[in-house]
Formats: C-alpha cells, sequence, structure tokens
C-alpha cells in the first residue's frame, strides 16, 4: 500500500494549495473523505474541454488552482486529496473508442481507484 500514499511531480499534496483545502473535516470517516473528495473533484472542477480552458494542468496543485483539467489531471487532484488524509489511491485508464476497430479513433480515460 505505501505505493499508493506516496506523493510525487504531479500528486503533489504537500503544496499548500492541497494542504489548506476545506473539504475534510477531522470527525469523517475515510469513505466520506473519499466522497467528499470525489464529490469535490466532480462537481467543481470542471473537464478542460467542457469549459474550454486555456491553461493546460496536469499537477494536483495546479488542477486545484485553475480549477479545470483533463480526466488525467482531475485524478492527479484526487489522488492527492485523499493521499494527503492517508487513503490508498491509485489510477486505472480505460480505452474508448467509437468503434470496435479504432478506425474513427480512440481516446484514453483516466479513474481512480481508492482502498478504503
Amino acid at each position: 500500500m505505501k505505493k499508493f500514499l506516496e506523493e510525487n511531480n504531479y500528486i503533489d499534496f504537500h503544496s499548500m494549495i492541497i494542504q489548506e483545502n476545506d473539504i475534510f473535516d477531522m470527525r469523517m470517516s475515510d469513505e466520506e473523505k473519499a466522497r467528499a473528495a470525489f464529490e469535490f473533484v466532480r462537481d467543481k472542477i470542471p473537464h478542460s474541454f467542457d469549459c474550454k480552458a486555456t491553461v493546460i494542468t496536469a499537477k494536483a496543485s495546479e488542477v486545484l488552482k485553475y480549477k479545470t483539467g483533463i480526466c488525467h489531471a482531475k485524478s492527479n487532484l484526487l489522488a492527492a486529496l485523499l493521499r494527503s488524509q492517508g487513503i490508498p489511491t491509485g489510477f486505472r485508464y480505460q480505452h474508448l473508442t467509437l468503434l470496435n476497430d479504432d478506425s474513427a479513433g480512440y481516446c484514453l480515460h483516466c479513474y481512480n481507484a481508492i482502498y478504503i
């Protein structure tokens, strides 16, 4: 589990902007923290394409500062928020395509896996 609690260049949970969030309450269970963080990222951080963002974010602190990111960046933010609370968080990827043979192109979607 140690690997899923580590900080890195993109999951920078020791940055002040991550540490100073008001999402969590000390009385919350890990499940309540996971739900609160997920709902915050889902509802308060629009996808860059949806809001026509002009900034490109990747690091969790940038996503929180600029309030936007693609799925990979938003997943970095969720991981940082949860890892800052000692909740192991990893990443999952989904291959999305319009046609079964990828002839119309595809994208790689990122989302989180959380261990409670």
